[in-house]
């Protein structure tokens, strides 16, 4: 009798896991498309590379949240674009935004000086192209 009170136990609690897995898979989006534009930039035929250079002067706290984002891009297959992204003069941040929609988060003390350069880079894709096209980025603050 003891093993038959013992199944409705074991099945209860494999239900409970198995919903706590479904809870840690839900896929998660970024918050950086919510954040305010603060500048903006192309890189691609309109320049390579290219550059931001913002100072936070308005800050609500001590310490501001940033991101890097393309916000769109026609750039030639065999490119990608490469940003580093730099606080104060200290490189804080690198990394690839050719996909649009990709973005680089960071933080930055409030005055801070943030400097951004973004080039378009060969990746060794053989496609070639007429024309190098345009990548567009944008620096958001939360």
């Amino acid at each position: 009798m003891k093993s038959l009170k013992l199944i409705p136990t074991i099945f209860f609690m494999a239900i409970a896991l198995f919903s706590f897995n479904n809870a840690d898979a839900q896929i998660s989006i970024s918050p950086c498309p919510t954040y305010n534009v603060v500048a903006s930039g192309c890189v691609g035929s309109c320049g390579n590379p290219t550059g931001i250079i913002y100072t936070s002067s308005f800050c609500v706290t001590r310490k501001e949240k940033f991101c890097l984002s393309n916000d769109g891009s026609n750039l030639c297959p065999n490119m990608d674009a490469k940003a580093v992204i730099y606080v104060n003069g200290v490189q804080v941040a690198s990394g690839n935004i050719t996909a649009v929609g990709s973005s680089i988060s960071f933080s930055a003390p409030c005055g801070a000086n943030i400097k951004i350069k973004v080039g378009a880079v060969s990746n060794g894709n053989p496609i070639q192209c007429i024309q190098l096209g345009d990548l567009y980025y944008s620096l958001r603050k939360a």
